[in-house]
């Protein structure tokens, strides 16, 4: 599940990088952060590099480019009012499965907590209770097995 997020994230910088090179690349009449960093020159692999490293900043908030142009400002301002979103619902979504993790897991001890005090309270041997709570974890994770994962 994280695997596709990151590759979600990453599919989606390289959109933001692409449009905000475009964004630029097309703008004659004004500076752009294209000439302002010197790189009208430098091939098209550094232009892109260095506009994925923009697009991954607005995510972090380290910014080392700044949009120069008008439309430069208007995408970068669509972009990290985007980003924002974004990155409030990722962090949402982390903190929903972690709670749901604790959850399953103070679940897991609870049962486990009970069936150790019924074997205590109804005098099951040492050795029988010792096998008891091994069946029973061994089913517990049999059936995570089996559960799907949300």
């Amino acid at each position: 599940n994280l695997a596709k997020h990151m590759v979600f994230i990453m599919v989606l910088i390289h959109i933001i990088a692409c449009l905000w090179w475009g964004v630029s690349a097309g703008e004659t009449s004004e500076d752009t952060w294209i000439s302002t960093a010197g790189l009208e020159d430098v091939g098209l692999v550094n232009q892109y590099s260095t506009s994925y490293h923009w697009a991954l900043t607005q995510f972090t908030g380290n910014h080392e480019l700044y949009p120069v142009s008008f439309p430069e400002r208007v995408y970068n301002i669509i972009v990290l009012l985007f980003a924002f979103v974004v990155s409030a619902s990722y962090i949402s979504s982390i903190t929903s499965s972690m709670t749901r993790l604790q959850m399953l897991t103070g679940r897991q001890a609870q049962m486990f907590s009970a069936l150790r005090q019924y074997l205590r309270d109804n005098g099951i041997s040492r050795r029988l209770t010792v096998r008891i709570q091994r069946n029973a974890h061994y089913a517990y994770l049999e059936f995570q097995k089996t559960t799907p994962e949300q």
